[in-house]
């Protein structure tokens, strides 16, 4: 494991649609807009009080994120070396996979107590309370341009925001109905997922089109709309037809 900025290496410059998860790494472009200006632009800025607030808010965000991803990577070398000890190859390998996911840009691991989960959701509603700040004073002041500039990041934060939540809801047993015909589903928070009837197959969170899909390894995939309610939430089977999933 690497003790570096975890989520912040090569930030991109755009947020791509295609991506049905957004891993923290998308919000590098908060590092990459704190920190890339021209000298007239920063002087310019730096008249700007709504601004100012915008680029401390995105200073302490990473500050944050530094302390926060070396506490992470410490519990998690932790976690490793004791399941190492109970010679325990199955659980290993999954905790193994979701660390590299984390390491490569990834959500954070789920096996972390929920302290840390909560952390990093008081830090993103933090900073994305100070975007959508400034976005509605730029409005005010008529500075559109200035606050359509805001709205990217904004969005990044709010997708990572409900990926967490979609995360925390899906993971356990759900019962699956189409028609006449049930089976039972399990997610699990490393985005895997098997059913009753001996099916392995993978879920994805969908900002763009708000959604998630279980695919199987044949490809086809079953679908339900968010927001997602424990208590029953429609979708599309692999065939077309609808479904409903209750938590149980």
């Amino acid at each position: 494991m690497h003790r570096e900025q975890i989520g912040f290496s090569s930030p991109p410059l755009h947020l791509p649609v295609e991506d049905s998860m957004p891993y923290m790494k998308l919000l590098g472009l908060i590092i990459l807009a704190s920190t890339y200006c021209s000298s007239a632009l920063c002087e310019e800025r730096a008249k700007d009080s709504t601004q100012s607030k915008v680029e401390k808010a995105r200073s302490t965000f990473q500050s944050e994120t530094e302390k926060l991803n070396t506490s992470v990577l410490g519990a998690m070398e932790k976690r490793v070396e004791l399941v190492r000890k109970q010679g325990d190859k199955d659980a290993l390998d999954v905790l193994n996979t979701e660390i590299k996911r984390f390491e490569s840009g990834g959500p954070m691991p789920s096996f972390l107590p929920e302290a840390y989960h909560k952390k990093q959701i008081v830090m993103l509603q933090r900073v994305g309370n100070a975007l959508e700040a400034a976005q509605k004073d730029y409005t005010k002041k008529g500075k559109d341009a200035e606050a359509e500039s805001l709205s990217y990041e904004l969005k990044a934060v709010r997708n990572v925001l409900q990926f967490i939540e979609v995360r925390r809801t899906i993971v356990g047993t759900w019962r699956m109905t189409a028609g006449c015909f049930g089976a039972d589903v399990v997610f699990y928070a490393d985005g895997t997922a098997h059913t009753s009837t001996l099916h392995k197959c993978t879920w994805e969170f969908d900002a763009e089109k708000q959604q998630l899909t279980w695919t199987y390894p044949h490809g086809l995939q079953e679908m339900v709309k968010l927001p997602i309610d424990p208590r029953g939430t429609k979708g599309v089977s692999s065939v077309g037809t609808e479904i409903v999933i209750t938590k149980k």
